[in-house]
């Protein structure tokens, strides 16, 4: 297949596409100001195309008025978890470059050129991932509020940063073929209900925060809880960490009125929970932890240092700092 280059902002795309007679490779390159990339990006039509690349493409950093800038991925991304929109989906390719500067189209899809991360598919009520998919790439169904029903494939092994922000899904049914999900990727969804994979190593940083879930599995393959990682358990206010589980960071839980530890856990961020319950702001969880536990010990609802005795946690039924 032959490919031909265009180089953005040398000239229009629909003067190149006809001077090129219309190629169905294209290799997009250039050094271009982010508003530049963002106009081609909302004229781009992708379906014209059999494959997508990009070769010696920058892109100049976002500059503000007050003299700090920041990079066009960085103000992508930031533009996905902040509103949630869907972006063009030349922008997704430019979001998954890190991983492959490669791209194929087949059946309206874009997928890397090996066929095996999923960078964008259409928006549809009903959404099934292809059974070749073994990623999710970043910001693939992000902003995809008219769907309501994912079907992910087995085989599938990690969902991308911000993949499904906002997205409508109100289930979620992980294969067990799952091992990493990245940072905000059900960010703002619909979620109500999910089942995690039982290979999960992480909930990472915002996977789950701003949703409205009532249902939810952690298996024991969890190492790590991540910041505001389920901060979207609006409807649970109880839960028991699984064994396995050894780190939890800041605000990984907001509302809760007992937290059970395990045995297992050797960090906990000093504010592990929101403190700022909807019913009662002063209102903090009761916390237990497994007698086994040789990093904490649990007193009267407080946790405490087993070696020191120093109260570990912003969160205590009692006033002292110590115990005997």
């Amino acid at each position: 297949m032959k490919k031909a280059t265009y180089t953005i902002g040398e000239e229009s795309l629909q003067e190149w596409e006809s001077k090129n007679g219309s190629p169905v490779y294209i290799v997009l390159t250039g050094n271009v100001s982010a508003d530049t990339f963002t106009q081609l990006a909302k004229e781009f039509d992708y379906t014209k195309y059999q494959r997508i690349s990009f070769e010696n493409l920058v892109i100049s950093d976002y500059k503000y008025d007050n003299g700090t800038t920041r990079s066009f991925e960085e103000e992508l991304y930031s533009y996905m978890t902040e509103y949630g929109e869907k972006l063009h989906v030349l922008s997704k390719l430019f979001l998954n470059s890190h991983h492959t500067t490669d791209f194929v189209v087949a059946d309206n899809c874009v997928f890397s050129d090996d066929r095996k991360t999923l960078v964008h598919i259409p928006e549809a009520r009903s959404v099934v991932i292809p059974p070749h998919v073994e990623h999710i790439g970043v910001g693939t169904c992000c902003g995809y509020e008219m769907m309501s029903e994912i079907k992910l494939n087995q085989g599938l092994k990690s969902i991308g940063k911000g993949a499904f922000i906002l997205a409508g899904i109100t289930q979620l049914c992980m294969p067990d073929s799952v091992v990493e999900l990245g940072d905000n990727a059900f960010l703002m969804s619909d979620l109500e209900k999910v089942r995690l994979s039982n290979s999960l190593v992480s909930i990472p940083c915002g996977c789950f925060n701003l949703c409205c879930i009532d249902k939810i599995n952690l298996p024991s393959s969890i190492k790590t809880i991540g910041t505001k990682a389920l901060a979207g358990l609006l409807w649970i206010d109880e839960i028991d960490i699984p064994e396995g589980v050894e780190r939890i960071d800041f605000d990984a839980f907001e509302a809760m009125r007992r937290v059970s530890l395990p045995s297992t856990l050797k960090e906990i961020a000093p504010d592990f929970y929101y403190e700022e319950c909807m019913d009662d702001p002063q209102d903090v969880p009761y916390i237990t932890v497994h007698p086994d536990n040789k990093t904490f010990v649990s007193i009267d609802g407080s946790l405490y240092f087993r070696d020191s005795g120093e109260l570990a946690l912003d969160a205590k039924y009692n006033d002292s700092e110590y115990f005997d």
